[in-house]
Parts: C-alpha cells; sequence; structure tokens
C-alpha cells in the first residue's frame, strides 16, 4: 500500500519537529548553556532534586559536591532545597606565573619568539591541564594513569603536566578536564619579565 502525498508531508512534518524538539533538549547539554557549581549535599534526596531540575552530579566530595545545572535555573536549585555553597566565580581563570587569563578568552600574547604551535608525535612537552572545578585526588589518579607526569598546581583547578602527544589526547578526553593546551615558554618568564620584553 502506498501513502498519499499528504499523508507523506504529514509524516514529514512530525519528523522535523521531533528533530527540532530533540536538538532543543539536547542542545542544552553543551556547557555553554550550563554552569557548574558547588553545592551541599546531604544525601541521595539531593541528588534526585539535583537530577529533577535537570541538573548533573560531576564529582562528590565530603558533604558537597560539583554540580552542572542548567544557565540561571540556580533559583530552582534552592527552591529544592539545595544549598549552594559557591558560584565558584573565578572557575576559569588561570594564573600561570603571574600570567592571569580566562581560558574563555583565550592564552595570553606572548612574542613568537616565546610560543610554540605544538609537539611532533610522540614527543613529550609541558601542558596546562584545567580541570572543571577542585581538584579531586581520584583526577589526579586518572591523569596519571595515561602515563603523565604532574609537575606543578596552578590556580585555578589545573596541573602543569608533562606527557607525550598521545598522552595528552587521551588527557582531553577524560570527563573531568574542561581545557587543555600548551605550557608555552612565556610562561617561563614572569609576567613583568615578558612585559618588558614586549616594550
Amino acid at each position: 500500500m502506498e501513502l498519499k502525498p499528504k499523508y507523506w508531508a504529514v509524516f514529514l512534518g512530525l519528523v522535523l519537529v521531533i528533530a527540532s524538539f530533540a536538538t532543543m533538549v539536547t542542545g542544552f547539554s553543551d556547557r555553554g548553556d550550563t554552569e557548574i557549581l558547588m553545592v551541599s549535599l546531604e544525601g541521595e534526596n539531593d541528588v534526585n532534586r539535583i537530577e529533577s531540575i535537570g541538573g548533573d552530579l560531576l564529582q562528590e566530595y565530603p558533604d558537597r559536591a560539583l554540580v552542572e545545572i542548567p544557565e540561571r535555573a540556580e533559583e530552582e536549585l534552592r527552591s529544592a532545597g539545595i544549598e549552594i555553597a559557591s558560584t565558584l566565580p573565578a572557575r576559569t581563570e588561570l594564573s600561570v606565573k603571574g600570567h592571569q587569563f580566562d581560558i574563555n578568552e583565550g592564552m595570553p600574547d606572548f612574542p613568537d619568539e616565546l610560543t610554540i604551535d605544538g609537539y611532533e608525535e610522540g614527543d613529550e612537552g609541558l601542558y596546562i591541564v584545567k580541570m572543571l572545578g577542585p581538584v579531586h585526588s581520584e583526577w589526579r589518579e586518572e591523569i596519571e594513569k595515561t602515563g603523565a607526569e604532574i609537575i606543578n598546581y596552578q590556580p585555578n583547578y589545573a596541573y602543569e603536566v608533562r606527557m607525550t602527544t598521545e598522552a595528552a589526547e587521551d588527557v582531553e578526553e577524560l570527563d573531568f578536564v574542561e581545557w587543555i593546551d600548551i605550557y608555552q615558554p612565556g610562561f617561563k618568564l614572569a609576567e613583568d619579565i615578558d612585559m618588558l620584553w614586549v616594550r
């Protein structure tokens, strides 16, 4: 039995509506449409309340949890009885050897002589690995399992890491890693010395 053209039109229309709705629903999972907070956590009921507003539990700590919620849903979280311990206002900001920058705005501007584009495949190099929030001991262990060597902590929520290009690819895939980039040679100079270089 063949469908009449008008039924095909209805069928295709329904498919488009469903596809549009799915995009709207899943589009929120992009981190650009969400915010990450630290909340007080008292039990399983709190986890259920977080999930009921579309939130996601990222990591549990003693009495607290790192959660991702839809943008501007803080009031819903409070209404659900969840106390916001911190909005983590400087969560995306890094300070590396006095060079302060926001990962959403890109790396500091260094002279060409103090930057590199990357490492050859298989070579070992220095990277900055930025986590989603306060570093959990399990996260450090997961990074080290890739063969990476953690050198230093960098505020906020980042490590200076020595690893191969292959390990860097594995680290970048870890759920709790928000951002990774090369530790540029320019970072090795204090910011005041770097400014003299630029002048």
